[in-house]
């Protein structure tokens, strides 16, 4: 995922306009998603995760239905072209350099479509269903990373090197905080023993209670999923006056003026005793 921009007249766009709002979102995440040449790897999970790891969490089948269409209408549009290209299949966001410019571009990783891509079919309901199966049981193709549809153009001697992560722990690294996520084959490791104590369900839902509080000092996902982090949650048991939830930061600062505060009474008792003892000694 990347920086990007949004120009101000983005909003006024005759295009734009004519497009749902679901899907001017859908348009604007999948800025982050490509490579600074408008290319990315058409994954329809790894897009969902990507741009809607919550949803995905809470219903994949409807996130991934949603999405689905939402790239249908959107490659109807024009707004993207989505095409197989050396037997992988890639999206392409049309009229990339009208919507970014980016000063310093990587080194494209993939092509651009040409006059010899092929235009590529969107999934059937059927199709889109298998997908949903298959995150929920954490097998088949992405569940075997590196020896499915990626392993076909690596060589057969480096298969073994790449681990094989299941859907349900892709679902848990996308949705962890992209700026902390570090460390991805000792996550690995510990997600395979944390789903000996706790369901799937629970560490994800865990997950996305931990992500509303203050996550600026977060873990890595492989110390978070060692201490049974999924137990902790938000921490509710201090609240403002106001009554409002506070962040861990909010917290914090909480309790270090209520400390200030104590230690001052303190001080003010001693100074006030103190001061009674000097007078009766005069």
């Amino acid at each position: 995922m990347r920086i990007r921009s949004i120009k101000p007249e983005f909003w006024r766009s005759d295009d734009i306009a004519a497009l749902d709002w679901f899907d001017r979102l859908l348009f604007i995440g999948l800025w982050s998603y490509v490579d600074d040449n408008g290319v990315g790897r058409y994954h329809l999970i790894d897009i969902c995760a990507d741009l809607f790891a919550p949803d995905l969490a809470r219903d994949s089948q409807e996130t991934i239905k949603r999405v689905s269409e939402g790239l249908r209408r959107l490659c109807d549009s024009d707004m993207i072209q989505v095409y197989e290209a050396d037997g992988r299949k890639f999206v392409f966001v049309t009229n990339w350099e009208k919507h970014q410019r980016v000063n310093h571009p990587n080194t494209p990783r993939y092509p651009r479509p040409s006059n010899d891509s092929q235009p590529l079919l969107f999934d059937s309901p059927e199709s889109l269903l298998r997908v949903t199966e298959t995150l929920k049981t954490g097998t088949g193709e992405q569940g075997n990373r590196g020896t499915g549809e990626q392993g076909k153009n690596i060589p057969v001697k480096q298969v073994s090197r790449f681990p094989a992560y299941s859907d349900d722990f892709e679902t848990f690294w996308k949705a962890y905080p992209s700026f902390r996520r570090k460390e991805k084959p000792k996550a690995w490791a510990e997600w395979k023993k944390a789903i000996r104590r706790a369901s799937v369900a629970q560490i994800v839902s865990g997950l996305q209670a931990y992500l509303t509080g203050d996550v600026t000092y977060a873990p890595y996902p492989a110390k978070w999923l060692k201490a049974d982090s999924w137990n902790d949650g938000p921490d509710i048991s201090h609240q403002m006056q106001s009554g409002r939830i506070v962040t861990r930061t909010q917290r914090a600062q909480a309790e270090w003026d209520e400390d200030r505060r104590i230690r001052a009474e303190i001080q003010a008792d001693e100074q006030r005793q103190g001061g009674g003892q000097l007078a009766i000694t005069d």
